[in-house]
């Protein structure tokens, strides 16, 4: 984005339109057809982040389990940092959003739960200004499945620890 006034417009749209959604508590630019790095979030106070940049993560992480209103009805778990350190074009310093140790033992459990959503929130949207969605980042487990069928008398090789075995199938089963 060329300046704050600029950046603020658009912000402006993004608050109106986050108003319609009941859910929602921040949107990117891009998200509603505008292909600028702005973005709003709206958890403890209304923040707006023009052309922003991350310049530092908590070394701590945490997953945690991330709707999108530009995905509706998905949701991933995500590697999240328990804090970011985040300048913009329209804050005059770095400003923290997330929670740290000195949070964790002075602060309630809504008001670290509101500060941990608001630290997440700034990471989800700040990701989508990379064009990254949060199925890109999914870690959620998923089965493996063998495409083999295997049948009762089908050899199979067995590695544990350094010992490697050759067995029947059907005695794999019952060990």
């Amino acid at each position: 984005v060329d300046s704050i006034e600029l950046g603020e417009k658009i912000a402006a749209k993004l608050f109106h339109t986050l108003n319609k959604y009941k859910s929602g508590i921040a949107l990117t630019a891009n998200q509603i057809g505008i292909s600028k790095s702005v973005f709003v979030v709206n958890v403890i106070r209304p923040m707006i982040f023009i052309n922003p940049e991350i310049v530092k993560v908590s070394d701590d992480t945490l997953l945690y389990k991330e709707y999108c209103l530009s995905l509706p009805g998905k949701r991933a778990k995500v590697e999240r940092n328990f804090y970011v350190r985040i300048k913009a074009l329209n804050i005059p310093d770095e400003i923290l959003v997330g929670i740290t140790q000195e949070d964790v033992k002075s602060l309630d459990r809504k008001a670290l739960r509101k500060k941990l959503l608001e630290g997440v929130a700034v990471q989800h949207e700040f990701i989508h200004t990379q064009g990254i969605l949060i199925t890109d980042l999914d870690v959620t487990l998923k089965p493996v499945v063998n495409e083999k069928k295997f049948g009762r008398n089908d050899k199979i090789v067995i590695r544990k620890d350094t010992i490697t075995r050759e067995i029947k199938y059907k005695l794999s089963l019952k060990q």
